[in-house]
């Protein structure tokens, strides 16, 4: 994060060739927006940011509960900004000088790996692939399901476009794919048949939300003869299960993400 791209091109080189992707914002409403979307292994912050400061930035990021345990690497040169991070920010887990020294960045590599080795995958977001209707359009925005999986702190990869989907499921590696695809029945087959063609999606589990896309969904087969691996959810999304207390949709997602292929 910082509004001067040019400054930190030698820091995302450096990321890249370590394996990392890496993605910029150049400011603070830019840096909390990507950071829900992304959630990323690590924030390279500098604190002199225009609209919010790197300092509220790291005030809401705490105040989340999605976000407060992504650790947070300064980048400045004021000594003064290094002091205010040990006072009272422990999200900030170690400080860069800019311009970034390749030495001191291995360090920082090094002590990043040693905490992910320490994460276990239950601690990791859930991914869910949500494929919606092409002429999205002509359908109002289901903003509640947004909020759900906004609350249970889903990484949620919104995508209309098969092909776009695809390519998203190599990069993201999704837990799960909704499909909401709405539409007439021709409509709802022409992507279904479409489906074949993406391995790496019919692989997936699938959360149908009516049951006309589970109708359509059970017929379809992969290349091998195989059905699809289709959880319905029938009820209403939001009403809460009698023998979890989840809201239905986040029974169906947990028990398809932990099914067996």
């Amino acid at each position: 994060v910082d509004r001067d791209s040019q400054r930190v091109e030698p820091l995302s080189h450096y990321l890249s060739e370590a394996g990392y992707r890496v993605f910029l914002a150049r400011s603070g409403p830019e840096a909390l927006a990507k950071t829900r979307q992304l959630h990323p292994c690590v924030i390279f912050l500098n604190p002199r940011l225009p609209i919010l400061s790197g300092w509220d930035v790291l005030t809401l990021l705490k105040a989340d509960g999605e976000t407060q345990g992504l650790p947070v690497v300064l980048l400045t040169d004021r000594a003064e900004d290094q002091a205010i991070a040990q006072r009272g920010f422990e999200a900030v887990m170690d400080c860069l000088s800019l311009p970034v020294d390749r030495s001191q960045m291995q360090g920082v590599l090094t002590d990043l790996l040693a905490r992910q080795s320490q994460v276990t995958p239950a601690t990791r977001p859930l991914t869910l692939l949500w494929l919606v209707s092409p002429h999205r359009d002509e359908i109002p925005t289901n903003l509640a399901l947004e909020r759900l999986f906004h609350h249970y702190h889903y990484r949620v990869i919104e995508v209309d476009d098969l092909d776009q989907a695809g390519l998203l499921s190599k990069v993201w590696k999704p837990d799960v794919v909704l499909l909401d695809i709405g539409g007439a029945d021709a409509e709802c087959q022409a992507v279904l048949t479409t489906f074949q063609h993406h391995p790496g999606l019919i692989r997936l589990p699938i959360i149908t939300l009516d049951a006309r896309t589970t109708a359509l969904a059970n017929r379809v087969l992969t290349t091998e003869g195989k059905p699809l691996r289709v959880f319905p959810c029938l009820t209403d999304p939001e009403l809460l299960s009698d023998t979890s207390g989840l809201p239905a949709v986040i029974e169906v997602i947990r028990i398809a993400a932990n099914a067996n292929p």
